[in-house]
């Protein structure tokens, strides 16, 4: 765990009785916890095998039907609770009129009022030539991989009831358009559905071997200088993420990107991040340019662990942002910035950042402890809060506090 600064003076205080809300029981904690434990290398693995056996998943080849019909029947073997849906979608690409499919399981939340969540995968391959419908395609890395982490996602918690709706989304068309994460995102809005937070996951098999293998790359959009130079909604998004790996102590060390994604790229969370809605991208820490958008991108170039070790990260910030408290309200007094406290009084993260969201120091405080004293600031900009539960989440940050204009 990260620790404040020498320069920074944070002071904890133990603050009276607040009012409470709900958080989930221990006995859901231990399950979960035996889920992120039971990420599965060899399902993985299999997944990535399965999808890369398909000649070509371009959206324009036979074959990408295929893709979508095997994805659909693995999640229908899943069970438990997840609900299946096809989600067609026409598509114009080289001047040949096609319907693509996104497939879609979703996990029903217990409180409609408390947003809903995505995570979401790319399925679709492609070679150098984006018009190529022919050639060998078979996309292990890009992005079989991230579909494999959404697969084992909802493997695991197919049968648990979040309090937050979970959309896992496997969409075509990314390499071409975005219309398949597009199409999602249109759907979700003329349903009034609020998504509060999506995570895509692409190309995260670390093709690249051992060379930066510890890290992961994560891309969200940088502050709008309009509203709030100091952070932005995908950047907190960001945060979070980062927190939970220092929470659970995982070998990946997070690093925020200043841009949107790599210079000319995009990926799914694009069309969320035009909807206004908090959006990240996580990729490997270094590209195969030999191998991506080639014939060459096959199952023996993943590395294995560092694909379970991305999944089970995701799976624990997912656990988090869709069983974990809502975010705490923060209130400014002459006695310092508080919050209400949650059952079991349960601990609080304070994450102090710097550079646009980018730059920041975690320091865990004392169950029971809902207030602090922040003077002397130095460089830091933000502040957020986060609520911890079972030791290993964290819930919703909250809103970010700029220091700059602390009372």
């Amino acid at each position: 765990m990260a620790s404040t600064p020498d320069h920074l003076s944070l002071t904890p205080l133990v603050a009276p009785q607040a009012t409470y809300t709900s958080t989930p029981t221990p006995n859901v904690g231990q399950t979960l916890l035996d889920r992120v434990a039971s990420v599965s290398t060899d399902q993985l693995m299999s997944t990535v095998d399965s999808l890369a056996a398909i000649p070509s998943r371009h959206v324009n080849s036979p074959t990408v039907g295929d893709a979508a019909e095997w994805l659909r029947d693995e999640l229908r073997s899943y069970g438990g609770r997840l609900v299946i849906t096809e989600q067609p979608f026409p598509l114009v690409w080289g001047g040949i009129d096609t319907f693509q499919r996104n497939i879609i399981a979703t996990l029903p939340g217990d409180d409609p009022s408390a947003g809903s969540l995505v995570v979401g995968a790319h399925y679709d391959s492609r070679t150098v030539d984006v018009f190529n419908a022919t050639s060998l395609a078979p996309g292990a890395n890009d992005n079989a991989s991230g579909s494999a982490a959404v697969l084992e996602m909802a493997r695991l918690l197919a049968d648990q009831t979040p309090q937050r709706t979970i959309h896992f989304a496997l969409f075509s068309a990314e390499e071409v358009t975005l219309d398949g994460s597009r199409f999602f995102v249109s759907q979700a809005q003329q349903q009034g559905e609020t998504i509060i937070a999506m995570i895509a996951l692409d190309t995260i098999g670390n093709a690249a071997g051992d060379t930066g293998g510890a890290a992961v790359r994560v891309f969200a959009a940088p502050p709008d200088l309009a509203v709030n130079p100091a952070d932005s909604p995908g950047r907190l998004l960001g945060r979070s993420l980062a927190a939970t790996a220092d929470l659970s102590d995982s070998p990946l060390d997070v690093q925020l990107q200043p841009t949107l994604d790599r210079p000319g790229r995009w990926s799914d969370h694009v069309p969320f991040v035009d909807a206004g809605i908090p959006a990240l991208r996580l990729i490997e820490p270094i590209e195969r340019t030999d191998l991506n958008h080639s014939g060459f991108d096959l199952p023996e170039t993943i590395s294995p662990i560092y694909l379970t070790q991305v999944t089970r990260l995701t799976l624990n910030s997912l656990i988090g942002l869709a069983w974990g408290p809502q975010p705490p309200i923060l209130q400014w007094s002459e006695t310092g910035l508080s919050w209400e406290m949650v059952p079991s009084s349960q601990p609080a993260l304070v994450i102090l950042h710097r550079n646009g969201g980018l730059e920041f120091d975690i320091q865990q405080l004392d169950a029971g402890q809902n207030r602090v004293q922040v003077a002397d600031v130095g460089d830091y900009e933000g502040l957020n809060i986060a609520l911890i539960w079972n030791g290993q989440w964290i819930g919703l940050l909250s809103e970010t506090i700029d220091l700059r204009q602390q009372p």
